[in-house]
């Protein structure tokens, strides 16, 4: 399991009446749709949102300084990108989400935080017309690990 920093941004008692749907934030444009969508899904199941950004090695194991300083300026990235995520959250309805910050492989990493947040109901994935490594594994041989509904929520 990878390094982890979480977050709370602002306490609801939302996901005590309908638990969490945790969304993957990355930098894509189908994220930025998809935190729309997650949000009005959370909101009318009275769920909170929970977001998790996955800064992944990039496979420099013989240059680890290296290696590090890309992983941390990854980390701050994904800090960024769910700290405007908890803007448009909050101007939408008036709630922030839970971040989770991890350090790993992302289908693990997301995996792992699942099996920790029992509260945890949905999976969401936003989709594009490309491929999507986290949509092909969680609906292939990854879909054993869910114990959660998965929504995927398409671009357009």
């Amino acid at each position: 399991m990878g390094n982890e920093i979480e977050e709370k941004v602002a306490g609801t008692d939302m996901g005590d009446k309908g638990g969490v749907y945790l969304l993957v934030a990355d930098e894509s444009s189908e994220f930025q749709l998809a935190l729309r969508s997650a949000s009005d899904l959370a909101y009318n199941n009275k769920a909170q949102l929970a977001l998790v950004y996955v800064a992944e090695p990039v496979g420099f194991q013989q240059w680890g300084a290296v290696e590090d300083k890309i992983i941390a300026e990854q980390t701050r990235k994904g800090e960024g990108i769910m700290r405007a995520a908890a803007k448009v959250l909050s101007d939408m309805h008036g709630h922030a989400p839970t971040f989770h910050v991890r350090q790993g492989k992302a289908q693990e990493e997301i995996v792992s935080l699942m099996e920790e947040t029992p509260d945890i109901r949905a999976l969401i994935l936003g989709a594009s017309r490309s491929s999507n490594p986290l949509i092909s594994y969680f609906c292939g041989k990854g879909l054993s690990n869910l114990s959660v509904p998965l929504f995927i929520i398409p671009e357009n």
